[in-house]
């Protein structure tokens, strides 16, 4: 088996955005980057899969400029057997040409499993494991929390709104993982003196003007503290008045 797991640098989520001058983008000056958090987990389960079955080989693939490579590493001291770094300065937020772009070194590598994160924790579009998949010519299972390899074909738990679904689909294919259970590990001091070691492709690419054009970034709105109408059942009238004439909710 060879899964491929694509993933993506963002800045860290524990960061504080701010937009900048131009208010089309955000300050990057102090940006600290990581590896999209779902991405990050969607390689955790490409390791246990591994782990479970011999003969599997891993390799992570990210779309970014130079100073990827470190997020890269961090995929491979988690147990990534290799990399494959698309090289580019284009600050790109369109995912058809970010799913382009990723889906040409994919097809490349013929993998049995392409696995994605179920979406990056900056653009938040949910959009490049779909085009990717469409443009490989192979099916996609969205939302997994789990799968396993069943009789040659995959089965999959992909988690909905009312509840989970048990999906089943021939290989090739590719799954957008959600959050669950599963927990990203904590790499040890001798498996980051590994990755060092482990091969990192770098291949230069060019990627074309956006679709579309970012008119305008705001953060939103500081929320207004609440208040407390009352107490017990006759607070609930008051409450509702509220909610209809104030908050126009109902």
């Amino acid at each position: 088996m060879k899964i491929v797991v694509c993933v993506k640098r963002v800045p860290d989520t524990a960061l504080k955005v701010k937009i900048g001058s131009d208010r089309k983008s955000i300050e990057k000056g102090d940006v600290e980057y990581i590896v999209s958090p779902y991405d990050e987990i969607a390689v955790e389960h490409a390791i246990r899969f591994k782990e479970k079955t011999p003969g599997t080989e891993v390799v992570v693939v990210t779309l970014g400029p130079a100073d990827s490579e470190k997020n890269m590493r961090t995929c491979l001291a988690m147990g990534a057997d290799r990399g494959i770094l698309l090289q580019s300065n284009a600050d790109t937020m369109d995912s058809f040409n970010v799913a382009k772009a990723l889906s040409d070194a994919i097809s490349q590598e013929k993998p049995d499993l392409v696995l994605f994160g179920i979406k990056a924790t900056d653009t938040d579009s949910s959009q490049v494991g779909a085009i990717v998949s469409m443009l490989l010519g192979i099916p996609f299972l969205s939302t997994v929390v789990s799968f396993s390899l069943e009789n040659g074909k995959i089965k999959a738990d992909s988690e909905v709104e009312s509840g989970h679904l048990v999906l089943q689909s021939t290989i090739p294919c590719a799954l957008s993982i959600q959050k669950s259970n599963v927990d990203p590990r904590i790499c040890s001091l001798i498996n980051i003196r590994k990755a060092k070691q482990k091969e990192l492709k770098i291949v230069p690419v060019d990627i074309p003007n956006d679709h579309f054009e970012i008119e305008k970034m705001e953060l939103p709105a500081e929320r207004t503290g609440g208040k407390i109408v009352g107490h017990g059942p006759d607070a609930v009238k008051e409450l509702l008045r509220l909610l209809h004439e104030e908050a126009k909710v109902i």
